[in-house]
C-alpha cells in the first residue's frame, strides 16, 4: 500500500469514474483539496484500489479488493487510534472485507445515492408560499441556528470562516429565528452535498422544499452538481429528494464500527 502526496491525489480520477455511482462527496472533497485527508493506493503506476480517509475518521474504499491491499487495509484499521470509524463501501466485495474486521460493534446501514435530474428540477412548481425570509446562511444565522451551529462547521469544514468562503447554504428565518436550513456538509470542485433540517414546529409547511430548491439553484449558478443520499429507510428524505428532481440510484453500504479496545491515552 502506498500513501499519496497531495500533488498526486488527482491520480484517482479514472478510478472514481469507474465507481461514479458510489463515490461520496467527502472523498471527492479530499481529492480536490476542500477537505483534509489521506489517500492510500495499491500502486501509483497501476492504480486499481484506493482508501480515502478524512481527519474525521470517515473512509471510502473502492476499486478491486486485491488480497495484498486488503491485508494492508486491515493493518491500517488495527493501527488506528480512533475508537469509532465510519467506512463507506463501493461494492459487495468490499462489504465482505469490511465485515471481517474485528470490532465490539459493527452497524451496517444501506443508503441510496441519488442522481440529480436537471430537467426535472426545472419543471418544478413554485411550491407553497412560506411566511419566512429565505436567505443565504451567514455568520449571524449560524450563531442563531439550533442545528447547523459553529460546532457543526468546525467538525465538517474546519471552521466557520472556511465554510463561508468555500461552502454554500440557505436558511429560512422567521421572527429572528432560524427555522429551516439547507447547507453543504461537503463540497468538491464539482459537487455540493446537501444536509437539511427543519425545526419540529415548522415541519409540513414546505420549508424544506423551499430552502433546498434555493440551494440547488445556487449550486447551478456556481456550476456545481447538488448531491443527495440517505438511508433507504428514510422515507421522508427519499420523498423530498424525488420532489426536488433527484432520481434514485445505487444502493451502497456504510459501516459504523466501534473499535474492539481503546489504545492507552499516551498512544493517541
Amino acid at each position: 500500500m502506498n500513501k499519496l502526496y497531495k500533488k498526486d491525489f488527482s491520480l484517482l480520477g479514472p478510478l472514481f469514474k469507474k465507481h461514479a455511482d458510489t463515490v461520496p462527496t467527502f472523498a471527492e472533497a479530499v481529492v480536490d483539496g476542500y477537505l483534509e485527508g489521506h489517500i492510500c493506493v495499491n500502486n501509483q503506476t497501476d492504480l486499481k484500489a484506493a482508501i480515502i480517509e478524512t481527519e474525521g475518521h470517515k473512509y471510502y474504499v473502492c476499486g478491486l479488493p486485491l488480497e495484498a491491499f486488503v491485508q494492508s487495509f486491515r493493518k491500517l484499521y488495527e493501527e488506528k487510534h480512533s475508537k469509532k470509524i465510519i467506512i463507506f463501501s463501493s461494492s459487495l466485495e468490499w462489504d465482505l472485507c469490511i465485515e471481517q474486521l474485528e470490532s465490539n460493534c459493527m452497524k451496517k446501514t444501506e443508503r441510496t445515492w441519488f442522481t440529480f435530474n436537471k430537467r426535472r428540477f426545472h419543471q418544478l412548481s413554485a411550491g407553497l408560499l412560506v411566511d419566512a425570509t429565505i436567505q443565504p446562511i451567514n455568520e449571524e444565522s449560524i450563531y442563531q441556528s439550533e442545528k447547523f451551529t459553529s460546532s457543526y462547521y468546525q467538525r465538517f469544514w474546519g471552521n466557520v470562516a472556511t465554510f463561508l468562503h468555500q461552502g454554500l447554504g440557505i436558511c429560512a428565518i422567521k421572527d429572528k429565528r432560524v427555522i429551516a436550513e439547507c447547507t453543504s456538509i461537503y463540497r468538491s470542485k464539482s459537487q455540493a452535498e446537501i444536509d437539511i433540517f427543519t425545526h419540529d414546529e415548522f415541519r409540513g409547511r414546505g420549508l424544506a422544499f423551499q430552502v433546498a430548491k434555493r440551494f440547488i439553484q445556487e449550486c447551478l449558478d456556481r456550476r456545481l452538481i447538488p448531491t443527495w443520499d440517505c438511508n433507504i429507510e428514510n422515507e421522508a428524505s427519499m420523498k423530498l429528494a424525488d420532489k426536488l428532481g433527484f432520481d434514485p440510484g445505487t444502493v451502497y453500504s456504510v459501516y459504523e464500527i466501534e473499535r474492539k479496545k481503546d489504545l492507552p491515552f499516551d498512544q493517541v
